[in-house]
């Protein structure tokens, strides 16, 4: 499903041959002990998120947003429910296929960026890209690195070292590593939070377009409302609980978007 405009398809089958949504999450709840009490961080929580659709999940801090990213991204294991990437229970696997998962199918966007400070623009890209390159080689990495470079505004910055960038030149570098792989799913933490009006906006329109136009699973975990509101679909979770689903609003002229 991709929401008042045309995306690259990418469905998703599963064992039988059916199509499915390519991030699931269902019925999920998550505790964890606490000074002796027990916390449930999240309650029976669900979200279904299509290819080529941008998800933003708001609430206040303590809501259960991180939580719900982590445990979408396969790196907390809830307590109960179930989390499914194009097609796979990601219960059913080994702690190695986990990983594979993760590696292939998904991508993640710290808040810290978290780029390696001795390598320039390019090699954070390939040398994590040969890692996980499989039998793509490391020559399509190198050429998938320049494309995403240049196509993020940084085929300038190649050369640069990350303390040389500015906090946006920062976040795009970080969102090109995330999609070196051509995940399905894209897993966003507080991509705005340490950018200022202007560049918070082009980073939005970035990740909306890489879902439209690549036809990425996208879940944005977010205080922005500015933000949200350019989302296919905006979650409100309190307390650990999904209060409230809402589309993306219709412009005011009724749907001609400029």
């Amino acid at each position: 499903m991709c929401p008042g405009h045309v995306c690259n398809s990418a469905e998703h089958f599963d064992r039988y041959g059916e199509p499915v949504t390519t991030l699931q999450v269902h019925d999920v709840t998550h505790r964890y002990g606490q000074r002796g009490r027990t916390v449930t961080a999240l309650d029976r929580v669900s979200l279904d998120v299509d290819a080529g659709e941008l998800t933003a999940v708001l609430g206040p801090s303590g809501s259960g947003k991180s939580t719900l990213l982590s445990i979408a991204g396969g790196l907390l294991h809830p307590t109960e429910g179930t989390v499914t990437v194009a097609g796979t229970p990601l219960n059913e696997l080994r702690r190695s296929q986990l990983q594979e998962l993760r590696a292939r199918q998904i991508g993640f966007v710290f808040q810290t960026h978290n780029l390696v400070p001795y390598l320039t623009v390019r090699e954070n890209l390939e040398v994590i890209g040969v890692l996980l390159a499989g039998n793509r080689g490391p020559t399509t990495v190198r050429d998938r690195s320049l494309e995403l470079l240049g196509e993020l505004g940084l085929a300038d910055r190649l050369g640069h070292l990350p303390a040389h960038l500015s906090a946006g030149e920062s976040q795009r570098v970080a969102i090109a590593r995330a999609l070196l792989n051509e995940p399905y799913v894209l897993l966003v933490d507080e991509p705005t939070a340490s950018l200022d009006t202007t560049l918070g906006a082009e980073v939005v329109k970035l990740l909306v377009d890489q879902a439209h136009d690549r036809g990425v699973a996208v879940v944005v975990v977010t205080h922005d409302h500015a933000m949200a509101d350019l989302a296919d679909r905006r979650v409100h979770l309190r307390d650990g609980r999904v209060i409230r689903s809402d589309p993306r609003p219709d412009p005011p002229d009724g749907g001609n978007e400029r």
